[in-house]
């Protein structure tokens, strides 16, 4: 496999979401390089929940040797599990790959890794101008809703791979193409009641142990994350992970989470004017080169100094970063520490390891130490919400008319026992499309929750209120990433907002709303 070693383009562009059943979603045309330029993908089920993924070809009767196309799955639609986690969450890739013979595969996420799994149901075949992949959804977690994007490529002669990825964003697991699986619907009850039984509840997916590694830069320069492999083939023969760690001046990717013991290769670089000045904490010495063990919270940090001595120096310990919780809202502080050889105006921004600035604060500090809180409110720049995960603090400033050398720091925020809900989404039919509200007549309403950190505590349980106030009915949850809950009535559910919580350990995590009418 290691021929094959694709290269994954991250681009702009939108992903989509579609119904259940069977559903068609189009790639951008002739944008293969030469290679399988993918067109249409088909993706449809049957009623004993076999999924059929038909990718078409635009310049292709049939796929040629050193030709071969993948379809990535997140099976859970969780993008903290799977591999690159926080970003795309793929957890099993379907892989059809002709050497001239013929390789049909199932890889499972485990340990860190892509893994060849045994798959009696998968099958992958020719058609005119389409490659046939069938699996029973029983081999991918018995999911009932997922995320995917495919990927074609072809080996040259000269180890060069001419590719298409398709939808062209796959930047984040939102980027992705979005499909339901119809499955019989649950029986109905006569009068309205909650649709979750013992037998129908999916098996639990506690939390897993996460290694993670966090960037400190110290003056300006960059840390990246070393390797080459990447693409579908990428994710197979190397590292988990590659190219999450882009730290420093131009790019503030700075934290990553993969496999605990995970080896994460890092290269400094100094930005015009600088130089290395070596590492501290998990690295050290002055080689530009390090590798880390991914642990509970791995600090690598790299300084940088100017050729020229500056005016003035900004010296940034470590932030604190606290927040407090209530119902998966979350408010905090963050305490700027640190140093200064002059007066200085600072500018201070609070980031994601991708994104825009979430806060920005201009400060005005005097020479000698600095002890400043911030603020973080329950809604940030652009509407954003405080979750847990990694964050950067990025420090630039000005001395005496000069730019004072850059400073950036990484921290992470814990979420609390009972978890945080990222997102709730409201649909007809279990593992059914999103959409904002259940038109009058509905004889079905679901609720799924999704963790940005699940519960460390239970039990978990989802209660459901009629419109009138009045429990309809409290039920027994497994932990997983997501949690759907639903209910239903034979002759229509009566028009309202039937009000749904969502409590781990006696608290609420989450409250939604299922409006009807």
């Amino acid at each position: 496999m290691a021929a094959a070693a694709l290269v994954l383009l991250v681009v702009a562009g939108s992903g989509g979401a579609a119904t259940a059943g069977s559903s068609t979603f189009t790639d951008t045309p002739n944008d293969g390089n030469g290679g399988p330029d993918v067109g249409a993908t088909t993706v449809s089920n049957d009623s004993a929940g076999r999924l059929t993924f038909g990718v078409g070809f635009s310049n292709r009767v049939q796929l040629g040797t050193n030709e071969g196309v993948g379809v990535a799955i997140d099976a859970d639609r969780n993008a903290s599990t799977g591999s690159a986690p926080g970003q795309l969450g793929i957890d099993y890739l379907l892989f059809s790959y002709y050497t001239p013979d013929p390789f049909c595969g199932l890889f499972a996420w485990s340990n860190g890794q892509f893994n060849l799994v045994s798959s009696s149901s998968l099958s992958c075949s020719h058609g005119q101008g389409v490659e046939v992949l069938s699996i029973d959804k029983a081999d991918i977690a018995g999911t009932t809703a997922f995320r995917f994007f495919v990927e074609s490529f072809s080996v040259q002669p000269d180890n060069n791979v001419l590719y298409d990825v398709a939808p062209d964003s796959v930047s984040t697991s939102s980027g992705l193409w979005e499909y339901g699986v119809e499955a019989p619907p649950p029986p109905l009850p006569q009068q309205t009641g909650v649709l979750d039984t013992a037998s129908t509840e999916p098996p639990a997916e506690p939390p897993q142990p996460v290694g993670r590694v966090l960037v400190q830069v110290a003056g300006n320069g960059t840390v990246v994350r070393t390797g080459s492999a990447r693409g579908l083939a990428g994710l197979l023969d190397g590292p988990p992970g590659v190219g999450q760690i882009d730290c420093g001046t131009k790019s503030y990717e700075c934290y990553e989470e993969t496999s605990p013991g995970a080896q994460i290769g890092m290269r400094a670089t100094p930005d015009p004017g600088y130089q290395f000045a070596g590492w501290s904490g998990a690295c050290s010495g002055k080689d530009p080169t390090c590798t880390v063990a991914a642990s509970a919270a791995s600090n690598a940090s790299a300084t940088f100094v100017p050729a020229k001595r500056p005016p003035a120096k900004l010296s940034l310990r470590a932030p604190g970063l606290s927040a407090r919780w209530k119902a998966s809202v979350g408010t905090g502080t963050l305490l700027l520490r640190g140093s200064l050889t002059a007066a200085a105006r600072l500018r201070v921004e609070l980031r994601r390891p991708q994104g825009a600035p979430l806060l920005v604060r201009s400060l005005a500090r005097k020479p000698g130490g600095f002890s400043v809180p911030v603020r973080l409110p329950a809604r940030l720049a652009g509407g954003a919400h405080l979750l847990p995960g990694g964050f950067v603090v990025v420090v630039r400033g000005t001395a005496k008319g000069t730019s004072l050398p850059f400073a950036l720091r990484t921290v992470a925020l814990s979420g609390p026992a009972e978890g945080v809900v990222r997102d709730t989404s409201l649909s007809a039919s279990q593992g059914g499309a999103s959409i904002p509200r259940l038109e009058h007549g509905a004889t079905q309403a679901w609720v799924s929750f999704q963790f940005a950190t699940q519960p460390r505590r239970g039990p978990i349980t989802v209660t459901w209120h009629q419109p009138n106030g009045r429990t309809l009915g409290k039920r027994q949850k497994n932990n997983r990433p997501v949690i759907s809950t639903g209910i239903g009535a034979a002759g229509g559910l009566a028009p309202g907002s039937y009000r749904v919580d969502l409590a781990a350990g006696g608290h609420i995590v989450r409250r939604a709303v299922a409006r009807i009418g």
